[in-house]
Order: structure tokens, then C-alpha cells, then sequence
């Protein structure tokens, strides 16, 4: 008589072990690391190394909110700090190390979320070095599939600037339109002008190119000019996720 039960009992721990075999893994999101850093996806993964952030925007292009933070682990600096975008289904990362070595500044750090190079979706961009009046952001999108650092053609590379100090100004915007920034900068010629010149890029599908180039002298100063208001990015719009 205790045989049947038995079998039956064993039939339902069976039963169970095969449903949660079944289950479990499409309840686990997909780690997209970039393959660049032993322990990578280790330490993203790790709740307790959730350092900056939470930022929150759409910034797969799927009309949902994700989550962006920043995770700080232990070992090169090169691959201590990581941008991470959680989208739910699947979780992006990518090294995010400070140029010229700011780690003892706190950086890198999130700076914000906006649609910058016109595709689908809010790109990142992060303070990665500051100077004495200018700081310099990266700027990352998941538009390719993955989380890359967009660069822009010439001397700006991978960094954006936006700062000012009594004698020197440097912008970056989006008021040039849809997948076009302008990189701004201006030097003080007398007590109030200044020589201004206006880089425009537009995004290619992979970088930013250069498009065009004006110069001018402005006899009054800067603070009224659009792009220096809204720098960095402060006119580019964002997802209504």
C-alpha cells in the first residue's frame, strides 16, 4: 500500500524540479557586457556595487523605462567602474574609466539622459574628466545592439566639453536638429568680445562627422547665446518613458 504512494509522491517532486527547470531561466535578463574586463558581468550583476545612478528613460527605443546606474567594483582602474543599462529583458554594460585618472575626483559620474545622435531611444552621457572650468563628457547609445561610446570627427573624439571660466567657454548642444549636435567654443578678444566658432556634426549611423564650421566675433558676450544656456545637451530632447 505505501508503494503506490511513494511513486506518486516522487512523480510530484518530479513534476515540480522539471517546472522550475523550465521556469527559472527566462526570468534571468540576458548580460551584454562588452567583453572587455574579466569579471565583467560578475560585478554587474552584484547589487551591492551600485554606486551612481538610478537614472531612468527609454533608452532602447521600446517606449518602457529603464534603469541606468553606474557599478563600482574593485581592481584596474580601467575596469573598476561601469556604465550599466538594465532594459529588463536584457542588461548592457561597458567599462566607464576616467580620462587622465579623476578617480580621486569621484569620477566618473552620471551626468543625464537625452536622443542625441537621432536614433530611437535617450543616449547616456557621464562626466569623465574635468578641468579647471571645463568638464568632458562621453556619450553612449544602444542604438547598435550594444552599449557603445559615440565618438565625434576630429579632435573632440570620444569627449563632449561644456564649461566656461572669465577668458575661455566650450558648449556642446543639439539645437543644430535631429542627429546633429554643435560643439561650441569662444575665446575672449577684448573686455566683452569674443571669438566664437560653431562645429556641426551630424550622426552618420556610427560617429558624428563633421558637416560645417562658422566663425564669428561676438561684440557683447556669451550668456545670451542658446547654445552655452542649454549646454551640455540641455536642448536635446528626451523619451517620454
Amino acid at each position: 500500500m505505501l508503494r503506490p504512494v511513494a511513486l506518486a509522491l516522487g512523480f510530484v517532486v518530479v513534476a515540480g524540479g522539471c517546472m522550475s527547470e523550465t521556469v527559472t531561466p527566462t526570468d534571468l535578463p540576458r548580460y551584454l557586457t562588452s567583453g572587455d574586463c574579466p569579471g565583467e558581468e560578475q560585478a554587474v550583476a552584484d547589487p551591492s556595487l551600485k554606486k551612481g545612478g538610478p537614472l531612468e528613460g527609454d533608452v532602447n527605443g521600446d517606449g518602457a523605462s529603464d534603469e541606468v546606474f553606474l557599478v563600482k567594483a574593485k581592481g584596474d582602474p580601467d575596469c573598476s567602474n561601469f556604465l550599466v543599462v538594465d532594459v529588463g529583458s536584457a542588461v548592457f554594460s561597458t567599462p566607464l574609466a576616467s580620462e587622465g585618472g579623476g578617480l580621486d575626483l569621484g569620477l566618473p559620474f552620471l551626468k543625464g539622459l537625452a536622443q542625441i545622435d537621432g536614433r530611437p531611444g535617450d543616449e547616456v552621457y557621464a562626466t569623465v574628466l574635468t578641468g579647471a572650468s571645463t568638464e568632458f563628457l562621453s556619450v553612449f547609445s544602444t542604438g547598435s545592439g550594444k552599449l557603445e561610446r559615440l565618438e565625434a570627427e576630429g579632435s573632440y573624439g570620444p569627449l563632449f566639453p561644456s564649461g566656461a571660466s572669465a577668458a575661455h567657454a566650450e558648449a556642446t548642444d543639439c539645437r543644430a536638429g535631429k542627429g546633429r549636435i554643435v560643439v561650441e567654443t569662444a575665446t575672449r578678444t577684448d573686455p566683452i568680445g569674443w571669438n566664437v566658432r560653431w562645429s556641426y556634426f551630424r550622426f552618420d549611423g556610427e560617429s558624428f562627422v563633421r558637416d560645417e564650421t562658422a566663425t564669428s566675433t561676438d561684440p557683447v558676450g556669451i550668456r545670451r547665446d542658446p547654445t552655452f544656456k542649454h549646454t551640455p545637451f540641455g536642448s536635446c530632447a528626451t523619451s517620454s518613458a
